[in-house]
């Protein structure tokens, strides 16, 4: 259907069940970014003039407000800074006879990219397994880590089901050997609050588009524990900062602070009525993960019955629904992962609403869900009953 210029489709309000990662850019950042676009955008923090000193300021603020929220020793500001960082620690560990690294099967693609450079500079890099929930056994990561491995990276949540990993635990068995762990936070920074103290890692990055900031915009939040050589490694080489989107992100943050509470409080109780409200209405489904941590109001659904529904997304698209991508490259290699038939898509329906999705508008999806799946029953099978705690 033809998406109009306000972001209708066909006159419907457009109504995004696919905050996995991105949420919309709340007011607050784009009033502090539009501040600055024509007094502090790019300002070299090695001028020695006002303007400089005036960005220096603003950044020792930010970076304040970073370690305080994610209870950190240090935060530092730039693009690509997850991937950046998992090559500094992979080149740091190789110049300090640590030449393994051992990563998650579903890392992005820039991570993935960043642990190329790093096999060809001559580190090992090892992968741990999941389990069929897609969650990491810490006896698998103890099987695979040695006393040689210098750094374990995985995302705390995935975007494709929402499963979330047991990083603190990880964390605990890397540290044992001598090893840094690395997490990435943006899955689930909108939706739980985070204390990289509790995660155990040494290391984490975010994005800004996850905070409700701009994109583009990534922060990597550093431990206490990393060696002091190694920080500067990770520091970009160039000084000159994209102030409107350091301060935009800023903003996000302080507005993320106020609302976490409620939000993850809205987006546990809004997860469950979604899970009650299919079973009565006797859709077959199972929550792909679903036996374990998972963000809160967010999960795959993989739909019973004899054959998937036929466009179902298509469909819900059409009634001005935006909906996770049924056929992306990452959710199929996500389900090939856990054994499970990625051939049939319409099959897998993903639901990331945000907490301050309309009820209305939920009870609507969940209808025309129902209604299209034909597969209706008087109660769900055994093998779709998952906890709905």
């Amino acid at each position: 259907m033809r998406e109009e210029a306000d972001g209708s489709r066909g006159g419907l309000p457009v109504v995004s069940l696919d905050r996995s990662i991105a949420s919309p850019m709340v007011a607050e950042a784009r009033e502090a970014m539009e501040k600055t676009l024509d007094t502090l955008a790019g300002r070299d923090l090695l001028d020695s003039g006002a303007a400089g000193r005036e960005a220096a300021g603003m950044i020792d603020a930010c970076t304040q407000s970073f370690t305080t929220y994610f209870e950190c020793d240090g935060a530092l500001f730039f693009p690509g800074a997850g991937p950046g960082c998992v090559r500094s620690t992979g080149l740091y560990g190789l110049r300090s006879g640590r030449p393994r690294v051992i990563a998650s099967p579903m890392e992005s693609a820039p991570v993935v990219e960043a642990l190329r450079d790093l096999a060809s500079a001559g580190c090992v890099i090892e992968t741990v397994p999941v389990g069929s929930s897609g969650r990491i056994d810490p006896a698998a990561l103890e099987s695979v880590i040695t006393d040689e491995t210098c750094l374990v990276t995985v995302e705390l949540a995935s975007p494709e089901s929402a499963v979330m990993q047991p990083v603190s635990l990880l964390s605990e068995i890397a540290h044992r050997h001598g090893a840094m762990l690395h997490t990435d936070l943006s899955a689930a920074v909108s939706r739980i609050g985070l204390s990289l103290g509790e995660l155990g890692a040494d290391t984490a990055s975010v994005s800004g588009c996850a905070l409700g900031g701009p994109a583009g915009f990534e922060a990597l939040l550093v431990s206490g524990g990393v060696p002091e050589q190694l920080f500067f490694d990770m520091m970009p080489t160039v000084l000159s900062m994209d102030m409107p989107s350091i301060l935009g992100a800023d903003a996000a943050l302080a507005r993320l602070t106020r609302t976490i509470g409620n939000v993850s409080t809205s987006l546990r109780r809004m997860g469950a009525w979604i899970i009650r409200s299919l079973r009565r209405e006797g859709l077959d489904f199972l929550v792909v993960g679903g036996d374990g941590d998972l963000l809160p109001g967010a999960m795959l659904l993989r739909l019973g019955g004899p054959a998937p529904p036929e466009r179902l997304h298509e469909r819900l698209e059409m009634e001005g629904f935006s909906l996770p991508c049924p056929r992306s490259a990452r959710r199929t290699a996500w389900l090939s992962l856990l054994g499970l038939d990625g051939e049939s898509p319409e099959r897998y329906l993903g639901l990331f609403p945000g907490a301050d999705t309309p009820v209305v508008d939920l009870e609507r999806a969940l209808g025309a869900i129902v209604s299209w799946c034909g597969t209706a029953q008087a109660s769900p099978s055994p093998a779709s009953r998952t906890d709905e705690s």
